[in-house]
């Protein structure tokens, strides 16, 4: 593809002759000169384009002779260093290249021994037709600076890097150069972190392109955490409670009022601190071990409760002489292990949206799969606190918890619905295991 020089109002612009798209512009007093090595660079890696561009192919060549300063005149399509001096019969060169000229077999030797050690280096095959040495254009660049350091193509330091962009992501160009896919994926993933370094943006090399690259959402780890060790207890920490929002719920499958799926709690959230002490159970006591027996006692209980911007972090002991304190420490060590909490049917109050505004919590579950806050029964509820040797406080409403939605206003009937719901779903997920 073809490349011109242009001015644009102060600035030199290198552009693309089929689509005037911009490449790269320079301000300043050496801004055409900047312009000029950013060109040789793109005809660098596409002679073809060069020679259409340029009219070099139409031109005759002036070759100089090394040895006595003859010049003779051949077609464009003849190489000086093919010919003979007709006076002397030494070396020939093209005049307007000044240089050593023509390379020993000794020179050409070394030179493709270095390449041979750059592609062993940088997994990339020398390919024919691209220069063996570093061309002089590129020679304050270093080999490292190059996406293809083998055969010294997509240089990508500051002055390069949008065209080597540019020129990369070009279509055919892998096909063109001879490489392999997986030599592809070498030069795309060296010009990601050469573009990142040099240009104000991140990029990543993917499906043979370089593209900025996705940010990805940080996520937070909830498992629960050991803190600590004493001699009758380990010291545990997590998130029994998760702030949300109408755009962050719970897996809670029963439609709210709204006909939303889902609840939430928020920092508004009130009743969760009326109980100071609270029973740890496992499994929300609906569980059972690898032997597939129940597991039925709480664990411990908490001693301390703060909130933060994520949500209530507790941190409680869970007793060595449990019977299932070493299953769980198990799990814990795996990273299965998560908090939920739990309450009574009429110690909650849900919006119609699904906002949790009351929950009046009565102690903390282990789970391997939070889904929800589990709803329990009062009875159940004083069991796991005289397990954990704790007096379980006075029943606010005056409620037994049997059949009724409290603040919620919901009948016996829909709380059996939600029970049956619930027990499919934890009968889903043992079917799973």
């Amino acid at each position: 593809m073809p490349w011109e020089i242009v001015e644009r109002g102060k600035e030199i612009c290198v552009v693309q002759k089929d689509n005037k798209e911009e490449v790269m512009c320079y301000i300043g007093d050496d801004a055409e000169e900047k312009a000029k090595r950013l060109v040789a660079a793109l005809y660098a890696n596409e002679p073809e384009a060069a020679g259409k561009a340029t009219g070099n192919e139409e031109k005759p060549r002036v070759c100089e002779c090394l040895k006595c300063g003859h010049t003779v005149t051949v077609k464009a399509d003849e190489h000086c260093a093919d010919i003979k001096c007709p006076e002397c019969g030494g070396e020939m060169r093209r005049k307007e290249r000044p240089g050593p000229g023509k390379a020993t077999d000794g020179e050409r030797e070394k030179a493709r021994e270095a390449q041979e050690a750059r592609a062993k280096k940088y997994g990339i095959a020398a390919k024919k037709g691209k220069p063996i040495t570093k061309p002089s254009e590129y020679a304050n660049v270093p080999d490292a600076s190059f996406g293809d350091p083998t055969n010294y193509a997509y240089p990508c330091d500051a002055e390069h890097a949008k065209a080597a962009l540019s020129y990369f992501n070009q279509e055919g160009q892998r096909e063109d150069g001879g490489y392999t896919s997986e030599e592809w994926g070498i030069i795309g993933r060296r010009l990601a972190k050469l573009l990142s370094k040099h240009l104000e943006a991140s990029y990543e090399y993917r499906d043979g392109k370089l593209a900025h690259k996705e940010k990805k959402e940080k996520t937070f780890d909830f498992a629960v955490k050991a803190l600590g060790e004493t001699k009758d207890a380990w010291i545990v920490g997590g998130y029994g409670i998760v702030w949300g929002n109408e755009q962050q719920r719970d897996l809670s499958p029963w439609p709210n009022r709204d006909g939303t799926r889902g609840e939430f709690f928020t920092p508004n959230t009130a009743a969760l601190d009326d109980i100071p002490i609270k029973a740890m159970t496992f499994e929300h006591d609906k569980d059972t071990d690898e032997q597939g027996q129940p597991i039925k006692e709480a664990l411990g209980h908490t001693i301390l409760e703060r909130d933060d911007l994520r949500g209530r972090w507790i941190e409680a002991q869970i007793e060595k002489g449990r019977r299932y304190a070493q299953y769980v420490m198990d799990l814990l060590a795996q990273g299965k292990l998560y908090l939920s909490s739990e309450t009574a049917s009429h110690w909650r109050e849900v919006a119609d949206n699904g906002e949790i505004k009351r929950w009046r919590t009565a102690g903390y579950t282990f789970t391997t799969h939070p889904m929800e806050p589990r709803i329990g029964e009062i009875a159940a509820l004083k069991s796991y606190f005289a397990g954990a040797n704790l007096d379980f406080p006075d029943d606010d409403d005056g409620d037994d918890g049997e059949g009724s939605a409290g603040a919620l206003g919901q009948d016996a009937e829909v709380e059996k619905a939600k029970a049956l719901v619930e027990l499919e779903l934890e009968l889903v997920e043992l079917a799973r295991r």
